[in-house]
């Protein structure tokens, strides 16, 4: 894989997280607005980008590979 390809995939990884944790914040308004606690932590939003492998570490390494 040449560099451009390496950033899509990066980008789309991006794109992925970005969908998941809208999704996460979607569902704590809607339990909220019920009367329910919120489901998603801060830990759980935090946790994201780590399972799409976007932590700092991660991508330069990937970059670098």
């Amino acid at each position: 894989m040449d560099s451009m390809q390496k950033a899509a995939f990066i980008v789309a990884q991006a794109a992925m997280a970005q969908g998941e944790l809208m999704g996460m914040a979607a569902e704590n308004q809607h339990r909220i607005a019920v009367g329910r606690t919120d489901l998603y932590t801060e830990e759980a939003f935090a946790s994201v980008p780590i399972k799409y492998g976007l932590g700092h570490n991660d991508v330069l390494t990937y970059l670098q590979s």
